[in-house]
């Protein structure tokens, strides 16, 4: 969505993420996001990745989540976390503390369908880009 919660359409997103283990790769790999995408937003200002689901950083206390850059033509490059509203890390004090320090941390309902599972995320273009 736009600053003014219209569909934008032409969106280019970037996701990486960790893998089950929390690792994004090993040690010296050449390439430090193995487990990454790229999409374009459609008409609707929709996209997809299918994905496993990341596990959080081993010996943290952050959450899961997948890391989520988009480059827009009005309003430059943001981020931000996309995390999921059933982990155990994601408590009230963490989601406080992110807000706190004007993170950018969105959250969302996972439906489980066995096997798989399903987030749907909104993620809405501020009037400024991060970097």
């Amino acid at each position: 969505m736009d600053a003014a919660g219209k569909p934008a359409a032409g969106v280019e997103v970037f996701a990486y993420h960790t893998d089950s283990t929390g690792i994004y790769a090993a040690t010296g790999a050449s390439d430090p996001w193995r487990l990454k995408g790229w999409a374009v937003t459609d008409a609707q200002g929709r996209f997809q990745f299918t994905t496993i689901r990341p596990a959080p950083y081993p010996g943290h206390d952050i959450p899961a989540h997948v890391h989520a850059t988009v480059t827009t033509t009005c309003c430059g490059r943001q981020f931000s976390d996309l995390m999921f509203d059933d982990d155990p890390l994601a408590t009230k004090e963490y989601r406080d503390r992110l807000a706190a320090a004007n993170e950018h941390g969105l959250y969302g309902k996972v439906r489980v369908a066995a096997p798989a599972q399903h987030v749907d995320y909104s993620i809405r273009i501020r009037t400024k880009g991060d970097f």
